[in-house]
Formats: structure tokens, C-alpha cells, sequence
């Protein structure tokens, strides 16, 4: 599972992101909406055509195998009022609904809104709603004062050590937070991390009916995120990095999303220098630049296969590193997912006449029994453990050269 930012996909032509959309699931997280809309809003001093441009990362995104997280101050906000958040390497997917189909409870997750949007923003295609976004977002950017902020909080929190790089400001963040009065962190933290104070007092009468207990253990996640922060506004009052580059404000908010992924990919030297102090041992940050000539690699060797190899379409071919290979592509696949090099037995794959009952079984899930009761409510174990679990997304036929389904499926190809 890869979290990825905009410079990874950026430094891909559409080829090799298509390879890498086969290799790996992906964590669609809304920073990175938010980075590839901000071109639309940016003056033309390139000549460049930004509606293009977007248009192009859009091609460029993963699909396949993609997960739209939702955002980071949903769940804090939502984990201090009791709903915990998983994170165990997996993204935490919004918007789901729950049906009742033959005695089982399903969760099914329809076409999710991000990935809507990305197929319109394919054909450069953008709503008002979307502009207006944007705009607000970089006015917000470019107003926003990190000395300021910086200043604030080492006030409110008594950061007054020297830290000499990243390791020392993120040991000092570790150390504010374990020494802080609990009810100074939590307070600080809700209105740093920019959650709504029409809330606190709910949030307070909670935390205080559970015996005042310490935010790493009560709101582990809201925990991570303020420990962001808190290593930012470190690292910003000490000259560690740069408060000239609000960019920096952005490239920090994605590491709020690392617990929901196995790998980080990023070519972004902000993250080079502090990703890997947030990452736990079951985790991996990887610059995307090493990645990329595997990729290169890879795509060129597929795309000499024989046209009736090819036609099976790279979701076939891609779906795992080639046999006897090595590598990055191959050290990440042996460590996250051990065993791949087993074959699935050519005799496994589903004939038609199984693939129409499972589509057909699929269609009657999604729906949920027409007898059960309008007044039908799953209980909150069932919503935290369905029997089953649908996601249902649009998969590109063709992507740059290459057919991604089999010949045959209808589609922009056909």
C-alpha cells in the first residue's frame, strides 16, 4: 500500500505510471487533490496550458487499485468523539453505505467522488466548485505565517531547546508531548490541527469523563498529527526549514497520512529529510527517482511481449514484479507481500458463465434485500466488521500505450 505525492507522479510519463498503477494499491490522499488542482490557479509565466497540465497528472494518477482517504481532520475530529481510527497500514475509505443481502451485512463503497472528478479532469473538464476550492486554498497558502506560528506555539508549549537537524526537532516534539500538562496538549492540539471550536466543549466533557487520560493513548492519530506539527513549527523557529516556502505547510500535511500505508513515495526533499523519522518499522519511505528506471525498465520489456501477450491487457502482465527479477521493485514486493512469487494455477481463473453469477450476486449485494425493514439499522460491530466489503470504481480501458483490460471489454479502445 503506497502513499504517493504529486512529485512522484509527476516525474512519470504516462507508460510508467501505468505500470506502477498495476504493481501496487495506492492511497489517493486529499493533499494531493488539492496540490494537482493548485496548477490550475497558477499565473502563466510558462506558457504552459495549467487546465493541460492538470489534465495530464490526471492521466497519470493511479486507479486500479486506488483508495480516496478521507480527510485527516474528519478522523481526528471523529476519534475524539469516540469512532477510532485504524492504522495499520490500510487508508480509511469515507462514504460507504450498509445493506442487508441473504442474512449478511455488506458494506458497499460506490464510485468515489475523487476518482469522478479525476475522470473529468482527464478531458479538462473542471466544476466551479473545484476552481473556487482552489482559489481559496493557495489565498490561505500564501497568507499563512509560519514565523508567526512557529513563534506561537514554542510559547504556549515552552520549546526552548537548540535542536542541530531534523532527528534532535523531532526528539524535542516527542519530549513536549510526553511533558505537557494533558489538558494544555489536548487543547492545543485541536486548535493547531484546526478542528472546529464549536466542538471542544464536546470534546472536553468526553475527555474528561474517561479520566483525563494522556492523548497518545485516548487519540493516538490526533496524536501523530499534532507530533507533525509540532516537529514543523520546531523546525521552522530554529531555521530547519524554510518559512519563505509555504509549500512547505503542504508537502508536511501529507505525513498525517502515513499510518494508512505500507510505503511513502516521494521525490520531495522535505520528505526525504523528515518522513523517515515518522515511520515505524513496518514502514518504508522510498525516493520515487529510484523507482523510476525500474519502471523505465519494466514498461520497455513488457511492451516488446508478442502482440497476443499483450492483448491480455497490463493488468495481466503487471500484476506482480517479473520472475527472476531484482531490484527495488522486487526487495518491496519480497518484504510487504511474501510469497508473491507463487503462481496462481492457470486452472483457478474463473470461467463466464462464474464471472456472470458473481457479477449478477454483486448487483443483488449492492442493492441489499428488497424484504428487509426500512427500519433496518446495523448495529456498530457490524459496521466495524461486515461479512463483506464491495468497492466499486471506473478502470480506464487504455492508458498512454497500452490496453489495461483484455481485448474484448468495451471501452474508448474498442
Amino acid at each position: 500500500m503506497v502513499l504517493f505525492d504529486k512529485s512522484a507522479i509527476e516525474m512519470l510519463n504516462v507508460n510508467e505510471a501505468a505500470v506502477f498503477d498495476c504493481l501496487f494499491m495506492t492511497n489517493l490522499c486529499p493533499i494531493y487533490l488539492v496540490e494537482v488542482l493548485a496548477d490550475l490557479q497558477k499565473k502563466e509565466t510558462s506558457g504552459r496550458d495549467h487546465a493541460k497540465v492538470v489534465a495530464d497528472m490526471a492521466r497519470k494518477t493511479p486507479v486500479l487499485h486506488t483508495y480516496p482517504n478521507v480527510v485527516h481532520t474528519t478522523m481526528c475530529l471523529h476519534e475524539l468523539l469516540g469512532r477510532p481510527v485504524g492504522m495499520d497500514g490500510r487508508p480509511s475509505v469515507g462514504g460507504g453505505r450498509a445493506v442487508k443481502h441473504a442474512g449478511k451485512v455488506s458494506m458497499v463503497f460506490d464510485a468515489q467522488p475523487e476518482m469522478e472528478a479525476f475522470n473529468r479532469w482527464q478531458d479538462g473538464r473542471f466544476m466551479d466548485v473545484e476552481r473556487m476550492f482552489v482559489a481559496g486554498w493557495r489565498q490561505a497558502l500564501l497568507d499563512m505565517d509560519l514565523s508567526g506560528s512557529a513563534k506561537v506555539i514554542k510559547g504556549a508549549l515552552g520549546v526552548t531547546a537548540m535542536p542541530k537537524n531534523e532527528a534532535d526537532a523531532f526528539a524535542m516534539a516527542r519530549q513536549v508531548m510526553a511533558t505537557t500538562p494533558r489538558f494544555e496538549l489536548l487543547k492545543t492540539a485541536y486548535f493547531v490541527l484546526g478542528l472546529p471550536k464549536e466542538m471542544f466543549r464536546y470534546v472536553e466533557q468526553r475527555w474528561k469523563s474517561h479520566g483525563y487520560p494522556a492523548l497518545t493513548d485516548y487519540a493516538p492519530y490526533v496524536a501523530h498529527c499534532f507530533l507533525v506539527d509540532l516537529f514543523f513549527y520546531i523546525a521552522i523557529d530554529k531555521g530547519l526549514i524554510s518559512p519563505d516556502r509555504p509549500s512547505n505547510r503542504t508537502d508536511m500535511a501529507y505525513l498525517y497520512y502515513l499510518p494508512f500505508c505500507e510505503v511513502f513515495l516521494s521525490n520531495d526533499k522535505l520528505h526525504r529529510r523528515a518522513a523517515p523519522l515518522f515511520l515505524t518499522e513496518r514502514q518504508r519511505f522510498v525516493v520515487a527517482g529510484e523507482l523510476k528506471p525500474e519502471l523505465t525498465t519494466l514498461e520497455a520489456a513488457l511492451w516488446e511481449l508478442p502482440e497476443d501477450q499483450k492483448e491480455e491487457g497490463l493488468f495481466h502482465l503487471a500484476g506482480r514484479p517479473p520472475e527472476g527479477s531484482s531490484g527495488l521493485l522486487k526487495s518491496l514486493w519480497d518484504r510487504f507481500r511474501p510469497g508473491h512469487e507463487k503462481k496462481k494455477d492457470e486452472t483457478d481463473r474463473m470461467t463466464p458463465e462464474q464471472t456472470d453469477r458473481l457479477l449478477k450476486e454483486l448487483k443483488r449485494m449492492s442493492g441489499g434485500d428488497k424484504a428487509a425493514p426500512s427500519s433496518w439499522r446495523p448495529s456498530p460491530s457490524q459496521l466495524r466488521d461486515p461479512d463483506r466489503v464491495m468497492i466499486e470504481r471506473k478502470i480506464p480501458v487504455g492508458r498512454g500505450r497500452w490496453r489495461m483490460l483484455p481485448k474484448g471489454i468495451k471501452g474508448d479502445l474498442d
